[in-house]
């Protein structure tokens, strides 16, 4: 009898063995799990905070001493400042370069706006996955790696130079579109979604990233860029680089997959070049919606780098584990209990029981604290991640904006220089000759087009005119997008804050008579129009913010009452 009960004994605690191997591997499990996820969601934090990033200031930056006392770099110094202070606590950006010899260095670090800057210093002994970031990976997280930093995990995504894409977007936000056409449709009916389509305001169309439509036969029914194609089937139509059979292809992933990609060489307008494109495409009743991204992505001329400490890294895995790691050592404990209980034994179990009733109690008011927690940080992560993906929407949908206007105002300052009245009256100083010829035109574009900004600077900056303001003239221009146009002899736009405290988007053009340069030709439009147009497409309410120190006092007072706006706080020291 003693043997069958030792050997009853032997198996039930072989079983109660096996239960505590069993739930050590879950818990590993489970907080392995926990942490691939936080690398996934640090990894999309760095790709969010990656489009806060000014490209175009990044090339300008050197990686030497120098810096310290760019202007552009003080700039995106606060812009990193800015953007970490929205991400969640224990997170540090720092903008990485490379060297031709393949070293690495710190651009600009993150750090509070008003911490001293340090001197660009070089990483050391760079990880494999930073490396292959430069190389041409989409981003990365590595860790914990410890160097003479400091113990942290990393994630790193690529920072590139726009110039090679023209505003064309990537395949991600080719399908993004795509998917934006499709959900209009479904709401909104096949009438409004073609008139949406076609227009080359709407919005299905950013930049040269736009959305387009063929019937089941391949008959182009919507185009927003090109709308000489549509009502003509383009099935057996040869494109520039001699490809006909894209469109083939692309009807047969219609109409028997519904929906999915298709890759062909096409000739890119940005440089004339027969580039690889992949187009997405999705059928819906009998309409093929599609949009395409060119495949060169641009080089990389930076990787964002987000920086966690490795304590604040184990914390965060050992709260989001906590609670399914405390119901499995709750369910080990209940079924050891269970098993000592059925030992037959002379004593009372009492005892025993009153021993087990306290840990247990304890468990059970740590779980339902834990839960509680974690459900709540569960609701906080979601919340954030929603917010995340819609201010990213409306960041795409900004850009966009940006560009389509852009490439307005630029197109009507190549005409502007390109009058020989303009270049003669530039190359003489004539400010007066400017104002009677194009003053006519400025009221038109204001009221058609909302242009609020219309100068012309001579050959070293200096405004001989403001169309919107002649009486105000004689000053230098020394906004950093007329220098832009300055260094580089080619159009430069941007957004930037104006003396009278209002944001402006200007477009600078170089004016070149014979080959020599004479001066410019600027033109700007306030943002509040793209701001409305945005709100309305988004529903979101929508607000600049400009720190009072970027302003100066009087000139900002003297333009809100040019501009018949109220002076609010600021005037009180508000």
């Amino acid at each position: 009898m003693a043997t069958g009960e030792q050997a009853q004994h032997r198996r039930q605690w072989l079983a109660g063995a096996m239960l505590i191997m069993l739930v050590a591997g879950a818990a590993w499990w489970t907080a392995w799990r926990a942490d691939g996820d936080l690398r996934g969601e640090l990894l999309q934090q760095a790709r969010l905070a990656a489009q806060a990033v000014d490209v175009e200031r990044v090339g300008l930056l050197t990686g030497t001493v120098a810096d310290l006392e760019s202007p552009d770099h003080h700039r995106m110094k606060e812009q990193l400042a800015v953007v970490g202070a929205s991400l969640p606590a224990g997170r540090l950006l720092r903008l990485i370069g490379r060297k031709a010899d393949g070293t690495f260095f710190v651009l600009v670090d993150g750090a509070a706006a008003g911490a001293q800057a340090a001197p660009p210093a070089q990483v050391d002994a760079a990880p494999a996955d930073l490396r292959a970031v430069f190389d041409g990976n989409d981003g990365a997280v590595a860790g914990p790696l410890s160097d003479r930093l400091w113990p942290r995990v990393s994630a790193w995504v690529p920072i590139r130079d726009k110039a090679d894409l023209s505003g064309f977007g990537t395949p991600d936000d080719a399908q993004a579109m795509v998917r934006k056409a499709v959900d209009f449709y479904r709401q909104n009916g096949r009438e409004r979604f073609i008139a949406e389509c076609n227009n080359p305001q709407g919005q299905f169309r950013r930049g040269n990233l736009y959305a387009f439509a063929y019937d089941l036969d391949m008959t182009m029914r919507a185009h927003p860029v090109t709308p000489e194609l549509v009502g003509h089937n383009l099935l057996d139509k040869q494109d520039r680089s001699g490809s006909q059979d894209f469109r083939k292809e692309i009807q047969d992933v219609a109409l028997s997959r519904g929906s999915g990609w298709v890759d062909y060489p096409y000739q890119n307008p940005a440089n004339g070049k027969i580039e690889p494109k992949t187009t997405y495409v999705e059928r819906v009743d009998d309409l093929i919606i599609a949009s395409g991204a060119y495949q060169s992505s641009g080089e990389v001329v930076a990787a964002l780098a987000m920086d966690i400490d490795s304590r604040t890294w184990q914390w965060e895995v050992a709260i989001r584990s906590a609670v399914p790691v405390g119901l499995m050592l709750a369910l080990l404990i209940a079924t050891i209990a269970g098993l000592v209980l059925k030992r037959r034994v002379d004593a009372a179990p009492k005892p025993l029981l009153r021993r087990l009733l306290a840990p247990l109690a304890a468990i059970i008011v740590l779980l339902t604290f834990g839960t509680a927690a974690l459900l709540w940080q569960q609701y906080q992560r979601q919340l954030a991640a929603t917010l995340a993906r819609h201010v990213a929407e409306v960041a795409g949908e900004w850009q966009g904006l940006l560009e389509q206007q852009s490439a307005g105002l630029a197109m009507t300052g190549q005409l502007i220089a390109a009058d020989a009245t303009v270049q003669k009256a530039l190359r003489a100083g004539d400010g007066e000759r400017l104002l009677a010829a194009w003053q006519p035109v400025f009221a038109t574009l204001k009221r058609e087009n909302q242009l609020t900004h219309f100068y012309f600077l001579d050959r070293n900056r200096v405004c001989l005119l403001r169309v919107h303001r002649p009486a105000l003239r004689g000053d230098v221009i020394n906004r950093f997008t007329a220098r832009a146009a300055e260094r580089t002899g080619k159009t430069a736009t941007g957004i930037e804050l104006g003396p009278l405290g209002t944001f402006t988007l200007r477009v600078v053009r170089p004016v070149f008579a014979g080959g020599t340069l004479v001066g410019y030709v600027e033109l700007g439009k306030e943002i509040e129009d793209l701001m409305d147009t945005l709100q309305y497409r988004s529903g979101s309410l929508l607000a600049v913010l400009i720190h009072k120190e970027h302003l100066t006092r009087q000139a900002w007072e003297d333009g809100m009452r040019l501009l018949n706006r109220g002076l609010g706080r600021l005037a009180h020291g508000g």
